[in-house]
Protein backbone atom coordinates (compact mmCIF):
# COMPACT_ATOMS: atom_id res chain seq x y z
CA UNK A 1 0.00 0.00 0.00
CA UNK A 2 1.15 3.49 -1.34
CA UNK A 3 2.62 5.07 2.16
CA UNK A 4 1.22 8.79 0.94
CA UNK A 5 -2.02 7.39 0.94
CA UNK A 6 -1.65 5.21 4.16
CA UNK A 7 -0.75 8.92 6.05
CA UNK A 8 -4.01 10.30 4.46
CA UNK A 9 -6.19 7.57 5.28
CA UNK A 10 -4.75 7.55 9.02
CA UNK A 11 -5.31 11.21 9.52
CA UNK A 12 -9.26 10.38 8.68
CA UNK A 13 -10.97 10.28 11.87
CA UNK A 14 -13.84 7.61 12.18
CA UNK A 15 -12.50 5.08 9.50
CA UNK A 16 -13.23 1.76 9.07
CA UNK A 17 -11.28 -0.53 11.51
CA UNK A 18 -10.63 -3.50 9.38
CA UNK A 19 -11.67 -2.24 5.96
CA UNK A 20 -9.17 -4.48 4.16
CA UNK A 21 -11.02 -7.52 5.24
CA UNK A 22 -14.40 -6.13 4.72
CA UNK A 23 -13.90 -3.82 1.57
CA UNK A 24 -11.14 -5.26 -0.56
CA UNK A 25 -12.70 -7.70 -2.11
CA UNK A 26 -14.71 -4.89 -4.04
CA UNK A 27 -13.65 -4.24 -7.65
CA UNK A 28 -14.28 -1.06 -9.57
CA UNK A 29 -17.82 -0.63 -10.23
CA UNK A 30 -18.65 -1.27 -6.58
CA UNK A 31 -16.66 1.29 -5.63
CA UNK A 32 -17.32 3.84 -8.07
CA UNK A 33 -21.12 3.17 -6.93
CA UNK A 34 -20.20 3.74 -3.22
CA UNK A 35 -18.11 6.88 -4.03
CA UNK A 36 -21.13 8.54 -5.83
CA UNK A 37 -23.74 7.37 -3.78
CA UNK A 38 -21.80 9.34 -0.39
CA UNK A 39 -21.97 13.05 -2.51
CA UNK A 40 -23.78 14.75 -5.26
CA UNK A 41 -20.80 15.34 -7.24
CA UNK A 42 -17.47 13.84 -7.17
CA UNK A 43 -14.61 15.13 -8.90
CA UNK A 44 -11.44 12.64 -10.17
CA UNK A 45 -8.39 14.64 -10.58
CA UNK A 46 -4.45 14.01 -11.02
CA UNK A 47 -1.88 16.02 -8.87
CA UNK A 48 -1.82 18.93 -10.61
CA UNK A 49 -5.99 19.25 -10.25
CA UNK A 50 -7.05 18.70 -13.88
CA UNK A 51 -10.16 16.64 -13.88
CA UNK A 52 -10.17 13.60 -15.60
CA UNK A 53 -13.70 11.97 -14.84
CA UNK A 54 -17.07 13.24 -13.01
CA UNK A 55 -19.93 11.20 -11.59
CA UNK A 56 -23.05 13.15 -10.32
CA UNK A 57 -26.32 12.12 -8.65
CA UNK A 58 -28.40 13.40 -10.64
CA UNK A 59 -29.17 14.04 -14.58
CA UNK A 60 -29.39 18.08 -14.18
CA UNK A 61 -25.96 18.17 -12.33
CA UNK A 62 -24.68 15.78 -15.01
CA UNK A 63 -26.13 18.19 -17.83
CA UNK A 64 -24.35 21.09 -16.22
CA UNK A 65 -21.27 19.67 -15.18
CA UNK A 66 -20.03 16.75 -17.55
CA UNK A 67 -19.58 18.99 -20.82
CA UNK A 68 -18.15 21.94 -19.23
CA UNK A 69 -15.87 20.81 -16.35
CA UNK A 70 -13.71 17.50 -17.86
CA UNK A 71 -10.32 17.93 -19.06
CA UNK A 72 -10.30 21.36 -17.11
CA UNK A 73 -8.08 22.27 -13.81
CA UNK A 74 -10.59 22.44 -11.20
CA UNK A 75 -9.92 26.03 -10.46
CA UNK A 76 -11.00 27.10 -14.09
CA UNK A 77 -14.50 25.73 -13.19
CA UNK A 78 -15.06 27.92 -10.08
CA UNK A 79 -16.07 31.45 -9.86
CA UNK A 80 -12.92 33.48 -9.28
CA UNK A 81 -13.77 33.82 -5.31
CA UNK A 82 -13.72 30.35 -5.38
CA UNK A 83 -10.75 29.82 -6.70
CA UNK A 84 -8.32 30.31 -3.44
CA UNK A 85 -10.66 28.04 -1.67
CA UNK A 86 -9.69 25.20 -4.73
CA UNK A 87 -6.02 26.03 -4.03
CA UNK A 88 -6.16 25.53 -0.78
CA UNK A 89 -8.44 22.50 -0.69
CA UNK A 90 -5.31 20.58 -3.28
CA UNK A 91 -2.49 21.95 -1.02
CA UNK A 92 -4.02 20.45 1.89
CA UNK A 93 -4.51 16.81 0.19
CA UNK A 94 -0.85 17.41 -1.37
CA UNK A 95 0.64 17.96 2.09
CA UNK A 96 -1.50 14.73 2.92
CA UNK A 97 -3.48 17.27 5.76
CA UNK A 98 -6.91 16.53 6.25
CA UNK A 99 -8.77 18.55 4.36
CA UNK A 100 -11.96 20.51 5.56
CA UNK A 101 -15.54 21.29 4.02
CA UNK A 102 -15.00 24.36 1.66
CA UNK A 103 -17.98 26.24 0.20
CA UNK A 104 -17.59 26.65 -3.32
CA UNK A 105 -19.23 28.18 -6.40
CA UNK A 106 -18.94 26.55 -9.46
CA UNK A 107 -19.93 28.03 -12.79
CA UNK A 108 -22.18 26.95 -15.01
CA UNK A 109 -22.73 27.23 -18.99
CA UNK A 110 -26.21 29.26 -18.50
CA UNK A 111 -24.48 32.02 -16.24
CA UNK A 112 -25.26 31.01 -12.80
CA UNK A 113 -23.61 29.65 -10.07
CA UNK A 114 -23.65 25.83 -8.27
CA UNK A 115 -23.02 26.46 -4.86
CA UNK A 116 -21.23 23.06 -3.88
CA UNK A 117 -19.51 22.17 -0.49
CA UNK A 118 -16.40 19.95 -1.03
CA UNK A 119 -13.88 17.71 0.84
CA UNK A 120 -10.71 16.78 -1.29
CA UNK A 121 -9.18 12.97 -0.65
CA UNK A 122 -5.85 11.42 -2.07
CA UNK A 123 -6.00 8.00 -3.41
CA UNK A 124 -3.34 6.18 -5.28
CA UNK A 125 -2.90 6.93 -8.95
CA UNK A 126 -2.17 2.95 -10.25
CA UNK A 127 1.21 4.42 -11.81
CA UNK A 128 4.82 2.58 -10.83
CA UNK A 129 6.01 6.46 -9.89
CA UNK A 130 3.87 6.63 -6.65
CA UNK A 131 1.96 9.87 -8.18
CA UNK A 132 -1.47 10.27 -6.55
CA UNK A 133 -5.18 11.46 -7.90
CA UNK A 134 -7.30 13.37 -5.68
CA UNK A 135 -10.89 12.67 -5.45
CA UNK A 136 -13.10 15.94 -4.11
CA UNK A 137 -16.97 14.95 -3.01
CA UNK A 138 -19.38 17.81 -3.07
CA UNK A 139 -22.63 18.16 -1.59
CA UNK A 140 -25.44 20.39 -3.38
CA UNK A 141 -26.47 22.94 -1.16
CA UNK A 142 -29.17 24.21 -3.72
CA UNK A 143 -32.03 23.07 -1.11
CA UNK A 144 -29.81 24.70 1.87
CA UNK A 145 -29.33 28.10 0.43
CA UNK A 146 -33.40 28.34 -1.16
CA UNK A 147 -34.15 27.89 2.63
CA UNK A 148 -31.71 30.78 3.69
CA UNK A 149 -33.25 32.95 0.91
CA UNK A 150 -36.96 32.62 2.53
CA UNK A 151 -35.40 33.11 6.26
CA UNK A 152 -33.68 36.31 4.57
CA UNK A 153 -36.86 37.03 2.94
CA UNK A 154 -39.14 36.32 5.44
CA UNK A 155 -36.97 38.47 7.66
CA UNK A 156 -37.11 41.21 5.47
CA UNK A 157 -41.08 40.73 5.15
CA UNK A 158 -40.91 40.95 8.91
CA UNK A 159 -39.31 44.55 9.49
CA UNK A 160 -40.94 46.09 6.83
CA UNK A 161 -44.21 45.12 9.31
CA UNK A 162 -42.63 45.98 11.86
CA UNK A 163 -41.87 49.55 10.55
CA UNK A 164 -45.20 49.84 9.02
CA UNK A 165 -47.00 49.42 12.28
CA UNK A 166 -44.56 51.94 14.00
CA UNK A 167 -45.14 54.50 11.69
CA UNK A 168 -49.36 53.74 12.14
CA UNK A 169 -48.62 54.00 15.98
CA UNK A 170 -46.82 57.55 15.73
CA UNK A 171 -49.73 58.87 13.21
CA UNK A 172 -52.17 57.53 15.25
CA UNK A 173 -50.51 58.34 19.05
CA UNK A 174 -49.86 62.02 17.28
CA UNK A 175 -53.56 61.98 16.45
CA UNK A 176 -54.48 60.55 19.85
CA UNK A 177 -52.36 63.92 21.42
CA UNK A 178 -53.83 66.60 19.79
CA UNK A 179 -56.97 65.54 19.85
CA UNK A 180 -59.70 68.10 20.92
CA UNK A 181 -61.29 64.72 22.22
CA UNK A 182 -60.83 63.64 25.55
CA UNK A 183 -59.78 59.97 25.22
CA UNK A 184 -58.63 57.07 28.02
CA UNK A 185 -58.08 53.89 27.64
CA UNK A 186 -58.77 51.68 30.24
CA UNK A 187 -57.89 47.99 30.95
CA UNK A 188 -61.08 46.21 30.34
CA UNK A 189 -60.43 43.63 33.00
CA UNK A 190 -59.52 46.11 35.59
CA UNK A 191 -60.86 48.96 34.29
CA UNK A 192 -57.43 50.84 35.39
CA UNK A 193 -55.98 53.96 33.23
CA UNK A 194 -53.87 52.68 30.70
CA UNK A 195 -53.44 56.37 29.12
CA UNK A 196 -54.95 59.34 28.57
CA UNK A 197 -54.32 62.42 26.17
CA UNK A 198 -54.23 66.32 27.03
CA UNK A 199 -57.50 67.17 26.52
CA UNK A 200 -58.91 64.35 29.06
CA UNK A 201 -56.46 65.88 31.75
CA UNK A 202 -58.12 69.00 31.02
CA UNK A 203 -61.81 67.85 31.79
CA UNK A 204 -61.07 65.78 34.19
CA UNK A 205 -58.80 67.21 36.51
CA UNK A 206 -55.13 66.84 38.02
CA UNK A 207 -56.47 63.64 39.81
CA UNK A 208 -56.26 61.50 36.20
CA UNK A 209 -52.70 61.65 37.17
CA UNK A 210 -52.72 60.12 40.20
CA UNK A 211 -51.56 56.35 41.31
CA UNK A 212 -54.47 54.32 41.65
CA UNK A 213 -57.05 56.61 39.49
CA UNK A 214 -60.19 55.08 38.63
CA UNK A 215 -63.16 56.45 35.87
CA UNK A 216 -65.75 55.65 38.81
CA UNK A 217 -64.00 57.74 41.69
CA UNK A 218 -64.76 60.66 39.58
CA UNK A 219 -68.47 59.88 38.78
CA UNK A 220 -71.40 60.03 41.26
CA UNK A 221 -73.02 56.72 41.95
CA UNK A 222 -75.97 56.64 39.61
CA UNK A 223 -72.95 57.34 36.09
CA UNK A 224 -70.79 55.07 37.90
CA UNK A 225 -73.24 51.99 37.67
CA UNK A 226 -74.32 53.34 33.60
CA UNK A 227 -70.98 53.06 32.82
CA UNK A 228 -70.20 49.71 34.74
CA UNK A 229 -73.39 48.41 32.35
CA UNK A 230 -72.50 49.77 29.22
CA UNK A 231 -68.48 48.00 29.59
CA UNK A 232 -70.48 44.71 30.63
CA UNK A 233 -73.19 45.18 27.49
CA UNK A 234 -69.85 45.80 25.27
CA UNK A 235 -68.01 42.60 26.31
CA UNK A 236 -70.67 40.31 26.17
CA UNK A 237 -72.03 41.89 22.51
CA UNK A 238 -69.53 43.63 21.14
CA UNK A 239 -71.53 46.89 20.95
CA UNK A 240 -73.37 49.38 22.82
CA UNK A 241 -75.12 52.66 22.42
CA UNK A 242 -73.25 55.81 24.08
CA UNK A 243 -73.82 56.81 27.71
CA UNK A 244 -74.59 59.95 29.36
CA UNK A 245 -72.88 61.12 32.40
CA UNK A 246 -72.58 63.74 34.74
CA UNK A 247 -68.89 64.14 36.11
CA UNK A 248 -68.61 65.79 39.49
CA UNK A 249 -66.32 68.82 38.66
CA UNK A 250 -67.71 71.26 37.70
CA UNK A 251 -71.49 69.46 36.87
CA UNK A 252 -70.20 68.63 33.24
CA UNK A 253 -72.42 66.35 31.47
CA UNK A 254 -70.85 64.41 28.69
CA UNK A 255 -71.55 61.76 26.15
CA UNK A 256 -68.72 58.63 26.72
CA UNK A 257 -68.51 56.57 23.35
CA UNK A 258 -66.68 53.24 24.13
CA UNK A 259 -65.00 51.02 21.77
CA UNK A 260 -63.08 47.62 22.51
CA UNK A 261 -60.20 46.81 21.09
CA UNK A 262 -57.26 44.08 21.67
CA UNK A 263 -53.39 44.99 22.25
CA UNK A 264 -50.65 42.85 23.25
CA UNK A 265 -53.10 39.77 23.96
CA UNK A 266 -55.40 41.96 26.48
CA UNK A 267 -58.35 43.62 26.32
CA UNK A 268 -59.06 47.39 26.29
CA UNK A 269 -61.74 50.10 26.59
CA UNK A 270 -61.47 53.31 24.54
CA UNK A 271 -63.68 56.27 26.20
CA UNK A 272 -64.19 59.09 24.17
CA UNK A 273 -65.75 62.19 26.84
CA UNK A 274 -67.80 64.54 24.22
CA UNK A 275 -69.12 67.29 26.76
CA UNK A 276 -72.77 68.07 25.74
CA UNK A 277 -73.67 70.76 28.64
CA UNK A 278 -72.23 72.52 31.85
CA UNK A 279 -74.29 73.52 34.50
CA UNK A 280 -73.16 77.37 35.55
CA UNK A 281 -73.38 78.26 39.32
CA UNK A 282 -76.25 81.28 39.96
CA UNK A 283 -74.34 84.53 40.46
CA UNK A 284 -75.64 86.81 43.15
CA UNK A 285 -77.64 89.73 41.85
CA UNK A 286 -79.78 92.31 43.40
CA UNK A 287 -82.36 90.75 41.17
CA UNK A 288 -83.83 87.50 41.65
CA UNK A 289 -82.66 85.49 38.08
CA UNK A 290 -82.67 81.70 37.24
CA UNK A 291 -79.59 79.90 37.03
CA UNK A 292 -78.72 80.21 33.34
CA UNK A 293 -77.03 77.86 31.57
CA UNK A 294 -74.54 77.19 28.75
CA UNK A 295 -74.95 74.68 25.91
CA UNK A 296 -71.69 72.65 24.89
CA UNK A 297 -72.18 71.74 21.45
CA UNK A 298 -70.58 68.57 20.49
CA UNK A 299 -67.60 68.44 17.32
CA UNK A 300 -69.00 67.17 13.82
CA UNK A 301 -68.44 63.60 13.60
CA UNK A 302 -66.34 63.83 11.14
CA UNK A 303 -63.81 65.69 13.45
CA UNK A 304 -63.83 62.45 15.62
CA UNK A 305 -60.79 60.25 15.86
CA UNK A 306 -61.76 56.90 13.85
CA UNK A 307 -61.33 53.52 16.03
Amino acid sequence: MNTSFQTASEQSPGRFGNAQRLLGHLDANVISNLITTTADVVLVMDENGLIEDAAFANEELLNIGRAHWIGKPWGQTVTEESRNKVNALLRDVADNKGTKWRQLNQSAENGTDLPLSYSVISVPSGHTDGRMRALAFGRDLRPQAALQQKVVNAQRAMERDYWHLKNVETRYRLLFQVSSEAMLILNADTEKLEDSNPAAFELLGGDLHKSGWSISSSLDKSSSAALSKAFAELLASGQTAPVSLILPQGGIKVSVHISLFRQEKSSHFLLRLIPTRHVLPCRPTTKPVSCCQRSWRAPPTHWLLPI
